[in-house]
């Protein structure tokens, strides 16, 4: 092992909410780059929501793909506030929640003690929340 290869109990744990392509493809990321010899972080869990909570939400199947292709656990929720995770986020002892395309409201009272959340959208908040953030970046003219 070299150096600086963390060792498996002292990688960084990190979970996955998502429900579209983008967190998708964030996930893959990370699982193909966590398989490095230098990762310093394991994917523990990876978040969904039923495709009958929005129009536009990833499949199922589409999140499922980590548990059958990879390994890692997969829980769909119809909690959109992801405060009834928190328990099992909890006992995963997940260090990072990475929230990736995920069209909620987060209830940040539930997250636990020294548990990061990092959201991830594609276009400044608050003024560019709603409903096809991108398609209104790109008519705003904002860079």
């Amino acid at each position: 092992m070299s150096p600086n290869a963390a060792s498996a109990s002292s990688r960084l744990r990190i979970a996955v909410a998502t429900c579209r392509v983008v967190g998708l493809r964030f996930g893959d990321g990370l699982v193909t780059s966590a398989r490095s010899r230098e990762a310093t972080w394991d994917l523990r869990l990876v978040i969904g929501a039923p495709a009958g909570v929005r129009r536009g939400i990833a499949s199922q199947t589409a999140v499922e793909h980590f548990r059958f292709e990879h390994g890692v656990p997969t829980i769909q929720t119809s909690d959109t506030s992801l405060a009834s995770m928190m328990p099992i986020l909890r006992q995963e002892q997940v260090h990072v929640l990475f929230v990736v395309g995920w069209p909620f409201r987060i209830d940040v009272s539930a997250v636990p003690v020294g548990m990061e959340v990092i959201g991830l959208h594609p276009r400044q908040l608050p003024q560019g929340r709603g409903r096809s953030p991108i398609p209104w970046t790109i008519a705003s003219g904002d860079p």
